[in-house]
């Protein structure tokens, strides 16, 4: 039951990734965990009894909390040009929600396979922000505006701090006078908008690579064994809830719903997970 989740929604983002790699792995494989940030699914994959090296150009301050964690190694460094791992060879390496950002992507794709072992897997969890339309952005924005009020969130002081932890995702909710419902001539014209802010967030300001490139890309180098279309837009709202296990809960319900929506036709199904193995 949802109700007995006892995970703040950061939590079980992060238990929910883990758990989805953890099933595609054999026991006690060597991972490489790429663009580990906090180092917190590297953490639970540890406890799952996984060896695993977490990779990042600049940790998250939580992560300087893990150096003492069994069977975790942390490596600061760019994932191209690292030359610690010059020398290592790993089971299976996995991207969480980063691989986007891993540009040249057929530069990333030819770094990924010289680490791997024969036979070795990418696990990918990702997006298709280019597959969100208006009538995704209809429940989106909205959504997002309603959580930030319901919790009394300063949404001044969240744009101000957008690229801290707990603030990434203020774009979506701008101050009085920005995007809203309210102050819109239409609804079309909001949707149409909100649709802009999210084209304009994800390609002009992060250089966002869409995923079916991401994906022509990898089929050069990999057999894809499993692809899924799974929630991914409650992410961003998680920002918008309280640190708790009671925002834990919202958390998980948002996944379900975003999944039901989905699954209906209601709203883009923009989460993307693959599992793929390295070609003979």
């Amino acid at each position: 039951m949802i109700e007995s989740l006892k995970l703040t929604p950061f939590e079980f983002q992060q238990q929910s990734t883990s758990d989805f790699a953890a099933q595609h792995l054999k026991a006690k494989a060597t991972i490489l965990d790429v663009g580990a940030g906090s180092g917190q699914i590297a953490k639970n994959l540890c406890q799952k009894g996984f060896k695993v090296t977490a990779l990042d150009r600049k940790f998250e301050d939580e992560a300087a909390n893990l150096k003492t964690v069994k069977g975790l190694k942390l490596i600061e460094g760019d994932f191209l040009a690292v030359s610690e791992l010059k020398e290592e060879k790993f089971d299976a390496l996995l991207f969480s929600r980063v691989l986007h950002h891993l540009v040249p992507l057929r530069q990333t794709s030819a770094r990924a396979r010289s680490l791997l072992k024969e036979k070795g897997k990418i696990i990918i969890e990702d997006f298709s922000y280019e597959r969100v339309d208006e009538r995704t952005c209809a429940w989106l924005f909205p959504l997002a505006a309603l959580l930030l009020d319901r919790y009394r969130l300063d949404r001044y002081r969240l744009n101000r701090e957008e690229d801290k932890p707990g603030s990434r995702h203020a774009w979506l909710c701008p101050p009085r006078g920005g995007l809203s419902i309210l102050d819109s001539n239409s609804p079309e014209v909001y949707v149409r908008q909100a649709l802009e802010v999210w084209r304009r967030h994800h390609e002009e300001k992060h250089h966002i690579a869409p995923f079916e490139h991401i994906k022509s890309v990898l089929d050069d180098d990999y057999v894809v064994e499993m692809e899924a279309r799974v929630p991914y837009l409650f992410r961003y709202l998680c920002d918008l809830l309280p640190d708790t296990t009671d925002g834990g809960i919202e958390a998980a319900k948002l996944a379900h719903w975003e999944a039901a929506l989905a699954e209906s036709g209601a709203i883009a199904p923009v989460g993307v997970r693959i599992v793929a193995t390295l070609k003979g």
